[in-house]
């Protein structure tokens, strides 16, 4: 999940890694047993919330998903672009939502 809005680059709010393929779903904050999670922009591991500016404009926030054709080893904390880097050709179908939140 990345706020497409911060005021310097787009700033990661919760990146996962490793999500089997009969995952339908996503509880709050929870990462599911068997994923990595990764670093967000807060300086930890895991999920950080949205927390737009009081009174400004509502930011976007966009959530992917990727599907592969094989698993990329990734490590607790990882960085979000390094392993974005890595997809390639590996990706076979991506979804994409973008929502408001102010």
């Amino acid at each position: 999940m990345v706020d497409l809005d911060a005021p310097q680059r787009p700033f990661v709010h919760w990146a996962l890694a490793g999500l089997a393929p009969g995952v339908l779903g996503l509880a709050a904050a929870a990462a599911p047993a068997g994923s990595t999670a990764g670093a967000n922009d807060f300086g930890m591991t895991g999920y950080g919330g949205p927390c737009p500016p009081r009174g400004g404009s509502p930011h976007r926030y966009r959530m992917e998903v990727d599907a592969l054709d094989q698993t990329l080893p990734v490590s607790r904390g990882f960085a979000l672009a390094s392993v974005a880097s890595r997809l390639g050709s590996h990706v076979v179908a991506r979804g994409q939502l973008v929502g408001l939140y102010r």
